[in-house]
């Protein structure tokens, strides 16, 4: 067999519009309807929220509380908020890290009042002689109040 000389020109590639209608439609209706379960009939995924003292709380906040077995005493520190503090309007627990001492590291109750300085450090005092009273030493520093 004589190969010819005469090169063909080459063809150009065929658009998108043009593969769809040359590609027959059997696959794509495979792969729609894959073996996944349509969104109507799932049942809906309960995410178990953590909280501490009715409070929802990130993972960090749950985890530090629950090594270091302080979920009982923020129970009683929030409660304490409720008894010292009449005018508290919002509550947040908060997890930091004191990045000037070595291993270091609390929860912070953040409490959002309003009343005048001097009864607010009034508050304040009774809170945290309340705190000293109620919520053990070795428990005590790792729970601070933020105002």
């Amino acid at each position: 067999m004589k190969k010819s000389s005469k090169r063909s020109s080459p063809r150009p590639y065929p658009t998108a519009e043009q593969k769809n209608e040359a590609l027959p439609n059997i696959a794509e209706p495979a792969a729609a309807h894959a073996v996944t379960t349509p969104i109507s009939h799932r049942k809906p995924q309960r995410v178990e929220e953590k909280r501490i003292a009715g409070y929802a709380v990130s993972d960090e906040v749950w985890q530090f509380a629950a090594a270091n077995d302080l979920i009982p005493h923020l129970e009683t520190a929030v409660r304490l908020v409720y008894e010292c503090f009449p005018t508290v309007s919002d509550i947040q627990l908060l997890h930091e890290i004191d990045w000037d001492v070595e291993n270091r590291s609390y929860i912070v109750i953040e409490i959002k009042i309003t009343g005048s300085i001097a009864s607010i450090l009034e508050q304040y005092d009774r809170f945290t002689l309340q705190k000293i009273r109620q919520v053990p030493p070795e428990k005590r520093d790792k729970i601070i109040l933020s105002l």
